[in-house]
């Protein structure tokens, strides 16, 4: 999403929601971990990212964590949904969120689907039961985490199929970007997990308009570019609220931020009047400090 690699095409469905006028965006986002479970820890207990691993600790199965997202999110009056593209037995994810404050947890093995890989279901299959659930459930208040996949090696996914542009990519290919085969096509599951979101946003929008989006990544790329790159370029996640009523001036043009403090701002966005909730760092709306996370301060 950085102006370098936009030439190219990988995030354009991202970039409209970022320079749409009903949403906010950071400069800088620091992701919760390296990993997706420490990204999924974060939301789930709301605790900074410590080598824990608090999905493998028992009392994680007998007490909820009053910093976690489903906490807080119940206790604004949603039902709370958690949605992951691969297995329920990786990390015991679904036991470990349905023990944290989650009503229900769907995984691959839920569906019916093909094209999918070790790590699960392609992108939009897990969008296509997300908006499947939603359309069914019109009147419901729902939150949802959405955890995909197929951005993962090993990158099984015919992009080409599904509408990417390689001669695109290669003629706008920056110089710290290998042109060989393996690389391009990571770049079109880049591509295409782009395409995917944007695709479930465009219709879900038309289908709930009041609906709120948050979309981040669980971690930055593990790419490996073939000049070195700054810290910013190599670390940093993408972090979009989108939506309507969204302003753009609900975030300076410079913000900076962490993972743990999406939390706290989707408290304050949708949370009821004079809720109280628990939050080690504040939202992302009063952000007068350095933030943090297992490597970097910003």
């Amino acid at each position: 999403m950085l102006p370098k690699y936009q030439p190219m095409g990988l995030t354009d469905e991202a970039l409209r929601m970022i320079n749409s006028d009903k949403s906010c965006t950071t400069a800088l986002m620091l992701a919760h971990g390296s990993g997706t479970m420490p990204a999924v820890n974060g939301f789930v207990t709301g605790l900074a990212e410590t080598g824990i691993t608090e999905e493998t600790a028992p009392e994680s199965y007998k007490t909820q964590y009053a910093t976690g997202i489903g906490k807080i999110m119940k206790d604004a009056g949603y039902r709370t949904v958690f949605w992951y593209g691969g297995m329920p037995s990786w990390r015991d994810i679904k036991n470990y969120v349905l023990a944290q404050n989650f009503d229900e947890c769907y995984c691959a093995s839920d569906f019916k689907y093909s094209g999918g890989n070790s790590w699960g279901c392609p992108d939009k299959t897990l969008f296509e039961q997300v908006y499947q659930y939603i359309e069914g459930h019109p009147a419901q208040k729902t939150f949802h985490i959405i955890l995909t996949t197929t951005n993962h090696p090993p990158y099984t996914i015919d992009v080409g199929k599904e509408g990417f542009d390689k001669n695109k990519v290669l003629q706008n290919l920056p110089d710290d970007i290998t042109a060989d085969n393996e690389k391009i096509i990571e770049l079109g599951h880049i591509w295409y997990a782009d395409m995917a979101t944007g695709r479930f946003v465009r219709s879900t929008e038309k289908l709930k308009p009041d609906t709120l989006f948050v979309v981040t990544g669980d971690h930055a790329e593990r790419f490996t570019f073939s000049k070195d790159v700054d810290d910013k370029t190599y670390s940093a996640i993408p972090c979009i609220i989108y939506g309507q009523g969204v302003k753009k001036d609900w975030l300076p043009y410079d913000a900076t931020g962490c993972a743990m403090q999406l939390l706290p701002t989707l408290a304050e966005i949708v949370g009821k009047p004079n809720m109280q909730y628990s939050s080690i760092l504040p939202s992302l709306f009063n952000n007068d400090k350095p933030v943090f996370n297992h490597k970097f301060y910003a």
